[in-house]
C-alpha cells in the first residue's frame, strides 16, 4: 500500500483535495487510509531544519497549502497537512500541541518553544490513535535533515509516545492514568524506539525513568530480534547479568569491552551469555546474515559497587 501513496502523480499532488481523493481510492478502511496518508506526508515532506535552527519558522507560512507546494515544514506543518488531508478523506482527525523530547532536550530543562511539538490522532472505530509523521519522516543530524521513513509513529502505544511527547490537553495523552508535565519532565531521554521493537515494555521503561534510573542507550539494526538485557545503563562490576538474543537472522551476537569480545552461546535461534559487569563501556553487538561487520544494539556503562560484593558466583 505504500507503494500506491507515493506513486500520486503531479496532477494528485495538485491540491490538497485531489491528495486526499486519490489516497481515498487506495483504501479499503478507515485504518488503511491512515497509513496512506502516513506514508506520504512522511515520505515527500522533508524537515525545515535551517528554518527551525535560526528561528525563521515563526515567521513562515506552513498552512497545508503551502506545505504542500513547498515540500517542507516543522512539526506544525506536518500535523496540519496531515490534519488537512485526512478531514478531507473522511477521517476523524485531530492535531496535537505539546512537547516532544527531540533534538537538543535533556532531562529537567525547561520546556519552552523550543521544544514545541505536533503530532495527530486519528479516530479508528471508537479509538483514538496515534501517529507522528514529522518523526516517522526522519530525524535532525547537526543541521540537516537525514530522510529516514520509518512506521513506528503510526499508531504507537499511548504508554510508548508518552515517554517522548507531552499534549498540553491531558485529555490527549490517552491513557488511564495521566501522566503529570513534572513527572515527565523529570524522565530522561531515551530511544524508544529500538527498545520497543527489541521487546522492552513501555510500562518497564517508564517504571525505571520514574525512579531515575538511566535507560540503557540503545541502537536499531535493520533485522528483527528479541533481547532479554538489563535495562538500566549502568552496570555493578561486583553482580552478573545475562543478555538474551532471540533472532532467525542473525549469525552471532558478542559482548565487547575495551577490545576484548565475550561471544554469546547459541542455541536454536537464542544467543545466551550471563557475565559481570566490567568498568567502562560494554557494547552488545549482533552480526545479520550477509553482513560484514557487528552493528552495536546496546550501550551499558561499568561502574563500581558502592555496596560489599554478594557471596556465590
Amino acid at each position: 500500500m505504500r507503494d500506491y501513496a507515493l506513486a500520486a502523480g503531479k496532477e494528485d499532488e495538485s491540491s490538497v483535495e485531489q491528495l486526499a481523493q486519490y489516497l481515498k481510492k487506495g483504501a479499503k478502511d478507515e485504518e488503511s487510509r491512515a497509513w496512506l496518508l502516513y506514508c506520504w506526508v512522511a515520505d515527500r515532506i522533508a524537515y525545515d531544519v535551517k528554518s527551525f535552527l535560526s528561528g525563521d519558522y515563526v515567521k513562515k507560512d506552513y498552512s497545508p497549502a503551502a506545505v504542500l507546494k513547498q515540500r517542507l515544514a516543522v512539526c506544525e506543518g506536518y500535523s496540519k497537512l496531515f490534519t488537512a488531508i485526512g478531514k478531507e478523506m473522511g477521517l476523524d482527525v485531530v492535531s496535537i500541541a505539546g512537547y516532544a523530547k527531540g533534538f537538543g532536550y535533556r532531562a529537567g530543562v525547561e520546556l519552552d518553544d523550543k521544544f514545541s511539538h505536533a503530532w495527530n490522532a486519528v479516530k479508528i472505530g471508537d479509538k483514538w490513535r496515534l501517529i507522528d509523521a514529522t518523526w516517522g519522516a526522519g530525524s535532525v543530524d547537526g543541521e540537516q535533515f537525514k530522510k529516514a521513513f520509518n512506521d513506528f509513529y503510526f499508531f504507537p502505544p499511548p504508554q510508548a509516545l508518552i515517554l517522548s511527547h507531552y499534549p498540553k490537553k491531558r485529555e490527549e495523552q490517552f491513557l488511564d492514568n495521566a501522566i503529570a508535565l513534572d513527572q515527565f519532565k523529570s524522565w530522561k531521554k531515551v530511544r524508544v524506539r529500538p527498545l520497543l521493537n527489541y521487546g522492552f515494555s513501555p510500562s518497564t521503561i517508564q517504571d525505571k525513568l520514574t525512579r531515575n534510573v538511566q535507560v540503557v542507550e540503545a541502537f536499531p539494526v535493520a533485522c528483527p530480534i528479541k533481547v532479554q538485557a538489563p535495562l538500566e545503563q549502568d552496570l555493578d562490576t561486583e553482580k552478573y547479568y545475562t543478555v538474551k538474543v532471540e533472532s532467525l537472522v542473525v549469525s552471532d551476537v558478542a559482548i565487547i569491552h575495551a577490545g576484548k569480545w565475550y561471544y554469546l552461546n547459541k542455541r536454536a535461534d537464542a544467543f545466551t551469555r550471563t557475565f559481570r559487569g566490567m568498568e567502562g563501556e560494554m557494547m552488545v553487538a549482533v552480526k545479520p546474515f550477509g553482513q560484514k561487520g557487528y552493528t552495536h544494539i546496546l550501550k551499558y556503562q561499568g561502574v563500581k559497587s558502592r555496596g560489599p560484593a554478594p557471596s556465590g558466583k
